[in-house]
């Protein structure tokens, strides 16, 4: 990119924070990943998704655990510890989203062991940092010229007494927006988030990541197209491949800047798209 779109791209950026018109929330299926429901301890729920809105891809079918596990269960990530428990103790996370379409006796019927302490009911799913594997979904809402599009997603590690067990810090996942033609995927954004101490992921607190607003350009092949969300991990060959990614509250969200803004995204943008593209 040549030096002027860049510095385009960053007073966009900056504009586009202050004076977006409209900002609204697109429809996300499940998006903390509450379903299916998991008894308590029985876990991977993931590839069996159905219903949810989410696919998973996992490259080593072998490995029962490769895809990612959907830990709603409160047996690894979990909202109200229990101190005589010390992994609930020190496993918890602080800030997971309950979700309020779930009825306690729903809980009750996949183990009755549960009790009060584990309800309102989270959600929350883990991604193997291995290279491939990925939860992906395609929204009912199809790409619009002249507007922005952001994904965020709340973003922590898994929690283990061994070290050996959590993400490396070169292992990373990926958040993308993309659009599909024909049987290929096509990148409109992405953001990287290692698991590296500048980056500061938690077993206990989540923190939201969001991709670079990109406008859509009228003309550009994306127009009309279904929007596509997809979180996908990668580790280097030489690095060990442990650990989870956990991640929840997926958000898109789609903006209407105001004409002056748009003008400079419009210009600064365009290369990025080029760059996308190649």
């Amino acid at each position: 990119m040549s030096k002027w779109g860049k510095c385009a791209a960053c007073a966009a950026a900056v504009l586009f924070c202050q004076s977006a018109v409209r900002a609204d929330y697109l429809t996300v299926q499940d998006p903390i990943f509450s379903h299916p429901l998991v008894p308590y301890g029985s876990f991977p729920a993931s590839p069996d998704l159905s219903g949810t809105g989410w696919t998973t891809h996992d490259p080593n079918p072998s490995d029962p655990f490769g895809t990612g596990v959907l830990i709603n269960a409160n047996d690894i990530v979990w909202q109200n510890p229990d101190p005589n428990d010390p992994y609930r103790g020190v496993g918890h996370v602080d800030n997971l989203i309950s979700d309020n379409t779930i009825t306690w006796n729903d809980v009750k019927n996949i183990d009755s062991t549960l009790t009060h302490w584990d309800f309102p009911y989270q959600g929350c799913a883990s991604i193997g940092a291995a290279t491939g594997n990925e939860f992906a979904q395609i929204l009912g809402s199809t790409f619009q010229a002249n507007k922005a599009y952001t994904l965020t997603v709340a973003v922590g590690h898994n929690y283990n007494p061994n070290p050996d067990d959590i993400p490396a810090p070169l292992s990373n996942l990926r958040i993308e927006i993309f659009y599909i033609d024909g049987s290929s995927r096509h990148l409109v954004q992405s953001r990287d988030i290692f698991n590296d101490a500048a980056t500061g992921l938690s077993a206990n607190h989540l923190l939201d990541f969001s991709t670079t607003p990109i406008i859509i350009a009228p003309g550009d092949p994306a127009v009309g197209q279904s929007i596509g969300i997809l979180l996908t991990t990668f580790t280097p060959a030489d690095v060990e491949a442990s650990g989870y990614f956990n991640v929840t509250n997926v958000r898109v969200f789609e903006d209407v800047p105001e004409p002056a803004t748009l003008a400079i995204m419009l210009a600064g943008t365009a290369l990025l798209w080029r760059r996308r593209r190649t």
